[in-house]
């Protein structure tokens, strides 16, 4: 595999990732949260990656889209304090 498909993967992954939290955050009325709780950000930002990278390869196509969903909408309930309802509905 060449470097710059893997960097590709990585990079939009991660972009994805803080865009789904940042869409959260501002959906949630949790503004502040994005200051605060940087760690907290910052791992669901990896996680959401790293899931999203291993599942794009090791998942059939139309199963991962799921589970990269219902992985991000669990790690937003843990990571930001809401509800499974409420994560799931921002």
């Amino acid at each position: 595999m060449k470097f710059y498909v893997f960097l590709n993967e990585i990079l939009f992954a991660a972009l994805e990732g803080f865009m789904i939290i940042l869409l959260v955050l501002v959906l949630t009325n949790k503004k502040k949260y994005l200051n605060d709780e940087i760690i907290r950000i910052t791992l669901f930002i990896t996680l959401y990656t790293t899931f999203s990278y291993f599942a794009s390869y090791y998942i059939p196509m139309g199963y991962h889209t799921i589970l990269i969903g219902v992985f991000a909408i669990v790690t937003l309930a843990l990571t930001t304090r809401l509800g499974i309802r409420n994560a799931t509905v921002s």
